[in-house]
């Protein structure tokens, strides 16, 4: 199965572990460049030693590392083709992380050690950390994308500066987020969170830019102790997705653009919203005593599987109107201030 020797290279030059080979470190060492071929292996021999690259690990083909040790590596980590790499104990990344379409990063191990990054976050495979482990994102300005998955890992930890989801971004995260500090992320793709999301500071944030997509599946009230969400940028959608009840939060200037709730939980409204484009009823809908307000200027739609029972529902629409799609029941007050109310013989505006 290959080589098993001692890695003697030390305090600088390029390592490149070549096509077949495997190579145990039984020492603590550090290069500049390491560079794992196909079907060959960096293995760690003790937990006890400490790996550091000062440039770069770069992964191709079917390789892979495992290393039950620490690994501090002071710019990137690429991992290319479809091999599986492991770590254990503490990971410090200064640079980017890149996991290609075929390609994993887990941790082998149920320590409370964390996954640092300090430059992006690109996951295009699998990135699977413990469930006491942290993903501590802590560079400053640093960008997130990728159409794979984030999977088991406690929190993704916003630190050290503002995040942005790049457009084309499909990333589900099967975790939940902190917030430490006053940063934002700003969200232009598609991210479905399925843990909590909260904020040591008042002033973190969560944008939704225009068209992106948020779903969120925590079982805590999103910012419960601090921290705003903003989602007024047009065609953007905030889905409260969550297996369990969840609370509808108040967001930045009380608008939000499309709402939609799924789920098998009971989705209660917190305060009186102004909707700017549509709601999606997929899910149990308690409005808590609280007004809907329909203030697009463009069709506005009520859809879903679930025909919602609203409470004060004002039209204020100043484009073509509102269609329903679904049946609609209106506990109180229905306001018709402007625009119009698209009905059929099926989906009917009920007052109850």
């Amino acid at each position: 199965n290959g080589s098993s020797c001692s890695w003697q290279p030390n305090g600088g030059g390029v390592a490149v572990i070549d096509t077949g080979t495997i190579i145990t470190m039984n020492n603590s060492r550090m290069v500049d460049v390491v560079e794992v071929r196909k079907d060959a292996a960096l293995i760690g021999a003790s937990a006890n030693l400490l790996f550091t690259a000062n440039a770069g690990l770069y992964i191709f083909d079917n390789g892979y590392f495992n290393f039950p040790g620490d690994i501090d590596v002071k710019g990137n980590v690429t991992l290319n083709g479809n091999g599986i790499s492991r770590f254990q104990k503490n990971f410090n990344i200064d640079g980017d992380l890149f996991i290609a379409s075929n390609a994993k990063l887990l941790n082998a191990t149920s320590s409370s050690l964390d996954l640092t990054i300090g430059g992006n976050l690109s996951i295009y495979g699998i990135l699977q950390d413990a469930a006491t482990n942290n993903i501590v994102l802590d560079g400053g300005n640093t960008s997130i994308k990728g159409t794979g998955s984030i999977l088991n890992a406690r929190n993704i930890v916003i630190k050290n500066g503002d995040k942005t989801v790049e457009p084309a971004t499909d990333l589900y995260i099967e975790s939940g987020m902190q917030f430490l500090g006053p940063y934002t992320v700003y969200n232009y793709g598609k991210i479905n969170l399925r843990g909590s999301m909260d904020a040591s500071d008042p002033e973190a944030a969560w944008i939704n830019e225009i068209n992106s997509f948020f779903s969120y599946g925590g079982g805590i009230t999103m910012f419960r102790t601090n921290g705003l969400l903003e989602a007024i940028a047009h065609g953007n959608t905030i889905s409260y997705s969550g297996i369990t009840d969840q609370s509808i939060i108040l967001s930045e200037f009380v608008h939000y653009y499309n709402l939609m709730l799924e789920g098998s939980g009971l989705k209660t409204l917190l305060s009186n919203v102004h909707l700017h484009g549509n709601f999606t009823a997929n899910a149990r809908f308690a409005h808590n005593n609280k007004a809907i307000n329909f203030h697009g200027d463009e069709m506005q739609y009520i859809s879903g599987t679930v025909p919602p029972t609203l409470y004060d529902m004002n039209m204020i629409n100043s484009g073509p109107g509102l269609t329903l799609q679904t049946p609609v029941f209106v506990d109180h007050n229905l306001g018709l201030i402007n625009g119009k109310i698209f009905t059929s013989t099926v989906n009917l505006l009920t007052k109850v």
